[in-house]
């Protein structure tokens, strides 16, 4: 779903990337048009791609997008924003509130397929260095408190070490010689135990409570 007031701009992007990635592309002016749509076609994933030019459209919006980052699910609904500006940094706000992409300005339709991708594939697109500020400078949110009294596997250890440090599913799967498939059901467990919706969380958690 890309939600935004420029319904042709909106259209051809979704045109794009239908022809382009085989994904089906709808169009709405508003985020809640937009949830409807995604819970009537409940067995299938979707991702809010939401246009942040529209600053007053999207800020009534934290809270409902919120709602939408639980993660396991079939009928998943993410979120994802683009026409960010460089300037405002607002990527660690967005983040922490359980958005999964961050697009640019100036990224390409290309770019912006090549992330839908990956979010799909249950991966955090966001800049590492964004994420390295994010990490150092920004509070834990809701559910990524400390706290000691969780306690993770080794091999959860490791995957979080690695998502610290912005690795991609292939990345860990590679370096800890194990299956795509198996380090997602690895991230699915660790976010439900420590009770977190996205990468950003748990590296923040990971961060307080890992040795």
């Amino acid at each position: 779903m890309i939600v935004g007031p420029q319904r042709l701009n909106n259209e051809l992007l979704g045109s794009y990337i239908e022809s382009a990635a085989g994904i089906k592309c709808y169009c709405s002016k508003s985020i809640s048009s937009a949830l409807s749509v995604c819970e009537r076609r409940s067995h299938h994933s979707s991702i809010l791609l939401c246009d942040l030019s529209a600053e007053e459209n999207w800020q009534q919006s934290w809270g409902m997008q919120k709602k939408t980052v639980e993660t396991g699910k079939q009928n998943e609904i993410l979120s994802a924003v683009f026409n960010v500006s460089k300037n405002k940094e607002v990527e660690g706000f967005a983040l922490r509130r359980g958005v999964r992409g961050v697009f640019y300005q100036d990224d390409s339709a290309e770019t912006i397929v090549k992330g839908i991708k990956a979010i799909f594939a249950g991966e955090l697109w966001v800049q590492r260095r964004v994420l390295e500020r994010c990490l150092t400078q920004g509070s834990p949110a809701n559910g990524a408190e400390s706290n000691t009294e969780i306690t993770v596997t080794e091999r959860e250890s490791e995957v979080l070490a690695l998502i610290v440090i912005g690795a991609k599913n292939e990345e860990i799967a590679e370096k800890l010689c194990i299956s795509p498939h198996t380090v997602k059901t690895h991230i699915y467990n660790i976010f439900k135990k420590i009770g977190v919706p996205n990468r950003l969380q748990a590296a923040l958690w990971a961060t307080k409570n890992l040795k």
